[in-house]
């Protein structure tokens, strides 16, 4: 919800075709000859800011009780990194002869180097809470577990009241309390690297407690003045040096449209809330997923981000496979489904039309907004009319497209049939009339779309 949307730092994929990737990238460790020796731990992974950088970590377990028995004395040998905004994947290898070697800690390890067996038997008082994966930014691989409080008598009420850090690779630990992790450092050791000490199911549960029982208990379940709840769905966000969850907010009684946005960092537990009415998360995806019903494509999760002074939810359209083939925008407020490519000029033209951009085209950079009083930049829309000579059609990238000659232009018009749905019906000798930018003109042809 910064005043600038920079694609360089939005997550272009979600959880689900992230596993698809870091477990891909496993091949590579048939150069120390362990293929098919590990499987990704995708319960512990976490999203972090890495140098800058959304990015997916995730820890291995070893295959089966045989492939443990062949390797617990090495430990595993690395972790996999996957960049949430390039989708550049890495097998990220520990030196196995160093003083330290391989990592030999983990909830997935058994017995003595078992990561929740060596945290009971140092802090046995400790409830545990969730354990999560996290690595520092030289690239140091560490646990992070939750030190539960119950804050309403014994067993309910659980908040964080600390964290160990474990060395995944040497098993050392630290005990740092939530305020020294807020601050940033506990002596002279830095640890704002850390993103995530309240994991997002308690951060959400803690949001909806306090939406339900703003006005108190008995105003909860008769008159709920002022009740509220997320929305279904949560993702996260990386904002400055942390990660915040993010979730929509609705009333008790509506399931189609929001009162707002709430993000709560996972590392200070700061909330902010921001109002904005409009369309839930679910039916955004809907909206998404409606514009590409023929090709079955399913919509992730959107992310919430401001272009053009517009609250505009970003997401990614995948196939069966997991596999992101385009993406799509839907202005929060009127349900507008747009793409990256056109959705400022359809923001300054007001035309709703249905846009849907390949993977392979570029994203855009940064989108500045600074400015109030001009809340897109200035964008010369050009038209053009006239009668159509020859039409040639040809399908790119599973849309058809149309590249139309239109008497006294030397170019042709090229018209994306999903974009342009009235373009089959046209023929030799109708007239036609369409728009443009200066950045939609190509050598052979304009990208228009249909007046």
């Amino acid at each position: 919800i910064d005043s600038t949307a920079d694609f360089k730092n939005i997550a272009m994929i979600d959880s689900a075709a992230s596993e698809k990737l870091a477990d891909k990238v496993l091949g590579d460790l048939a150069s120390l000859s362990l293929e098919s020796q590990f499987d990704i731990a995708t319960e512990y992974s976490t999203q972090i800011n890495y140098k800058g950088a959304p990015c997916r970590v995730y820890p291995l377990k070893y295959g089966n009780v045989f492939k443990w028995l062949n390797n617990t004395s090495d430990g595993f040998p690395g972790y996999v990194i996957v960049n949430m905004n390039t989708q550049a994947t890495e097998f990220f290898f520990l030196n196995k002869n160093s003083t330290e070697g391989y990592m030999k800690f983990s909830p997935t390890e058994h017995f003595h180097k078992n990561l929740k067996r060596v945290v009971r038997f140092r802090y046995p008082a400790m409830i545990i809470g969730n354990i999560s994966f996290e690595i520092d930014e030289s690239g140091t691989p560490y646990w992070i577990v939750e030190d539960i409080k119950k804050r309403v008598g014994l067993i309910s009420g659980d908040d964080v009241r600390g964290i160990v850090l474990v060395n995944a690779v040497t098993g050392e630990d630290t005990y740092y309390t939530t305020e020294a992790v807020k601050e940033g450092k506990s002596g002279d050791v830095s640890l704002t690297w850390i993103d995530q000490v309240y994991d997002a199911n308690l951060l959400i549960k803690q949001y909806n407690y306090y939406g339900t029982y703003v006005k108190g208990f008995w105003n909860s379940l008769f008159t709920q003045t002022e009740v509220k709840k997320t929305t279904t769905g949560a993702t996260y966000l990386a904002m400055g040096d942390d990660v915040y969850v993010y979730t929509g907010v609705t009333s008790v009684t509506s399931d189609q449209s929001i009162l707002g946005f709430i993000l709560i960092n996972q590392r200070t537990k700061e909330a902010l809330f921001y109002n904005s009415t409009g369309a839930t998360e679910l039916a955004a995806q809907s909206s998404a997923e409606g514009a590409v019903q023929d090709k079955g494509w399913k919509a992730t999760f959107p992310l919430l981000i401001n272009l053009g002074g517009e609250a505009t939810y970003f997401m990614a359209l995948k196939d069966d496979s997991n596999v992101v083939k385009s993406y799509a925008m839907v202005n929060v407020g009127n349900y507008n489904i747009e793409c990256i490519k056109k959705y400022q000029v359809q923001l300054r033209t007001g035309k709703n039309k249905t846009i849907n951009i390949d993977t392979s085209a570029p994203v855009p950079e940064t989108v500045d907004n600074n400015d109030p009083g001009e809340a897109v930049p200035a964008v010369d829309i050009m038209e053009l009319t006239g009668v159509i000579t020859d039409i040639r059609s040809q399908i790119e990238n599973g849309e058809t497209v149309y590249y139309i000659a239109v008497e006294g232009v030397e170019t042709y018009i090229k018209l994306i049939a999903s974009v342009n749905p009235a373009a089959i019906f046209l023929d030799v000798g109708d007239d036609i009339s369409v728009t443009y930018t200066d950045a939609d003109v190509a050598e052979l042809w304009i990208d228009a779309v249909l007046a």
